[in-house]
């Protein structure tokens, strides 16, 4: 809200910048741009021509600071807090916490800014036009997608993602523009042709939510009177129509998922664990490492597996609640009633009461928002960025007068905004920077598969992607997998190479567990260091005192990132078998590591089998048929299993299956029970 009218040169400009990051940006492939420095650039761009309107204008005009930009201001300084605290703490991956709390940053100041550019005279004009652009984008960009399925003959399982990078984030856009298309884009036929284009674009992404969520915001959004009625009763009679007859969206919505994959309040319950232990957050962007501490549920162990894949809150309100700490989520929480209040508001100046561009973008808002409460709307600059333009357009146009709570010079708000414009474009800048650096290594690693580079070739490049920023774990975390795969590549008689190689590994896996001490997915710093000591003290690289030494550091910090890693849980319980094997002692009982991995995965094929097989050789013939039957249940379990949707849990329960014949176990159990009762 201000008391000072943006120029029509100030408006336009804006809206250009709109244009061409909402409609155009999204049609360039990922590869020739990333999208989240594309998105700090429209930022800056947005934020900026807005403020040199305000620092160019003349006169001691001011602008008044209503309830929404108080607690948008409250929100970004609790996010400026919390970034400044982690990364000053060196606890997490600096770079990525300061490169999400940008995107942040920049996400709160173009609401400011949408909140005095739009609702003026000309809003309602320039909208059919966005909407229609905007519309015919993402219609493009999902033929595009089909045609490339059918090429592929994968049609049946596609599920388009656009530039929303999630189905359903790009379902729910879809359900807004028809909503917002059917409201304020006149003559029958262009409006039929954008609704139903965007209702086949909501189809083709099989995402439930989406289409109840449009359904349900479609009733708001229709006229009043007896067309709502006729409305709300043919919706409802479509969305039975859906249930009842045979289409890929009922299929995906009968599908019983349950207990084989986790729920929206498995992920609510784990996102709500850490709102009580971190009242200043965990850091921008951080709870996609976090998360995977606490992502088990003790009645279904078998989706340990799958604490990797969790990610997001799939709640954008505890995402702001976890990730920037109490006092932005009591901020943003508490603008979420004076929204609904504002655009619930009836305008008497027109005679049905309702003004169809705020109709519309309310409509459209709405279907965002709650989609944002069931999944990771927040993921995608582009669709967060629109909800926010489309939100500040519809409260805009409401007709209930907001009360102003302070004021501040124009010229002043203009210096920050023009200060807030530089921070961003250095970010942006900084993490293009490291982004090109990390590309072009990669493309010199493809070169060298193609035969076009050498291996000290492919080493340059990523010593200068390590180097673009203090900062830059992922360019040292890859240049520790290509020295590791280069070890394991080479000849056993080789010996002297492949030390070099395993020394090299070793430098740049520690460098980038350094720079990034939360990460614990699977091919990070920690994971990859395990492994590759596995694998050392396995080649005889070293000898077997050091090796255990070296195995057991290395598990020992991966399994305080990741205490639910059931594989490197059961490395942990044969780190002694590297020095008793010497000595010739057998070691026949699970130690507590391999009881917390069977605990975790009781189907744990080669885990049984291995305990097994030392029972066995340790002369205990009863314990060894237990433990082979044990292992011959875990077989049936996992072909069960293997069904999930999990890519995860599938690639362990395949291995599983592919390392062990169930033949082969009940062959040695029937002999065991020949010794042991016959």
């Amino acid at each position: 809200m201000n008391d000072s009218t943006p120029s029509s040169l100030e408006r336009r400009s804006v809206f250009v910048v709109l244009f061409v990051y909402a409609v155009v940006a999204p049609l360039v492939p990922a590869a020739a741009a990333n999208p989240w420095t594309a998105h700090l650039l429209f930022a800056a761009a947005f934020l900026g021509f807005t403020a040199l309107g305000l620092v160019t204008r003349r006169g001691q005009s001011r602008v008044a600071l209503a309830f929404p930009e108080i607690t948008t201001v409250i929100a970004l300084v609790a996010l400026a807090f919390s970034t400044w605290r982690v990364t000053s703490l060196q606890s997490a991956d600096v770079l990525q916490v300061q490169w999400t709390a940008a995107t942040g940053l920049g996400h709160g100041l173009v609401f400011l800014a949408a909140r005095r550019v739009f609702g003026h005279a000309g809003g309602l004009r320039a909208a059919p036009v966005f909407i229609v652009a905007l519309a015919a984008s993402l219609t493009l960009l999902v033929a595009t997608e089909a045609r490339d399925a059918v090429a592929a003959e994968s049609l049946v399982a596609w599920r388009p993602v656009g530039p929303f990078a999630n189905p359903n984030v790009l379902g729910a856009w879809a359900g807004a523009l028809a909503l917002l298309a059917a409201r304020v884009i006149r003559g029958l036929v262009p409006r039929l042709l954008v609704t139903l284009a965007m209702v086949a674009v909501l189809l083709a992404t099989r995402s439930r939510g989406a289409l109840v969520i449009t359904l349900f915001m479609a009733s708001y959004a229709a006229p009043p009177g007896v067309a709502r009625r006729r409305i709300v009763l043919a919706l409802s009679a479509l969305a039975f129509s859906l249930l009842v007859i045979p289409n890929p969206l009922r299929d995906r919505w009968v599908q019983a998922a349950a207990f084989d994959s986790f729920s929206r309040l498995d992920y609510w319950r784990f996102a709500l664990s850490f709102i009580p232990e971190h009242p200043f957050g965990i850091g921008a962007g951080e709870y996609v490492d976090a998360v995977a501490a606490v992502a088990f549920d003790p009645a279904r162990t078998w989706l340990v597996h799958q604490r990797h894949e969790v990610g997001l809150t799939h709640n954008a309100l505890l995402t702001v609640w976890v990730e920037w700490g109490w006092l932005a989520g009591v901020a943003v929480v508490a603008l979420i009633p004076w929204t609904v209040r504002q655009l619930a508001a009836r305008d008497p100046r027109v005679p049905s009461g309702q003004d169809p561009l705020r109709r519309g973008a309310t409509a459209a808002a709405g279907v965002v928002f709650l989609e944002s409460l069931i999944d990771g709307v927040e993921q995608s600059a582009l669709a967060f960025t629109l909800f926010l333009v489309v939100l500040a357009l519809a409260l805009a146009r409401s007709s209930r007068r907001e009360v102003v709570w302070q004021t501040l010079p124009t010229r002043v708000v203009g210096a920050l905004g023009l200060l807030a414009v530089v921070a961003l474009l250095a970010v942006g800048g900084q993490r293009e920077r490291v982004f090109r650096a990390l590309n072009e290594a990669r493309r010199t690693t493809e070169a060298r598969a193609a035969g076009l580079a050498t291996l000290g070739d492919v080493d340059a490049a990523f010593e200068t992607a390590a180097t673009s920023h203090d900062r830059a774990v992922r360019a040292h975390l890859e240049r520790g997998r290509l020295w590791a795969d280069h070890a394991r590549a080479l000849p056993a008689g080789e010996r002297a190479e492949r030390l070099v190689a395993l020394t090299r590994a070793r430098l740049s896996l520690a460098a980038a567990a350094e720079r990034d001490p939360r990460a614990s997915a699977p091919g990070t710093a920690t994971a990859e260091a395990w492994r590759l000591e596995v694998w050392a003290a396995g080649a005889g690289l070293s000898d077997p005192t050091r090796a255990e030494t070296a195995v057991e550091t290395a598990l020992n910090d991966h399994l305080a990132r990741d205490p639910h890693d059931v594989e490197a849980l059961a490395a942990r319980s044969f780190v002694p078998f590297l020095s008793h094997s010497v000595h010739g002692t057998e070691i026949a009982h699970p130690d507590v590591h391999a009881g917390r991995a069977l605990a975790l995965e009781p189907n744990y094929v080669t885990l049984l089998v291995e305990y097994a097989e030392r029972a066995e050789r340790a002369n205990e013939p009863s314990v060894a048929l237990y433990r082979y039957v044990r292992a011959a249940e875990a077989v049936v379990n996992a072909r069960r299993l293997r069904a999930s949707p999990s890519p995860a849990s599938r690639a362990f329960y395949e291995g599983q299956l592919a390392a062990t014949d169930l033949s082969d176990l009940l062959a040695r159990a029937q002999a065991l029970r020949r010794i042991l009762y016959f």
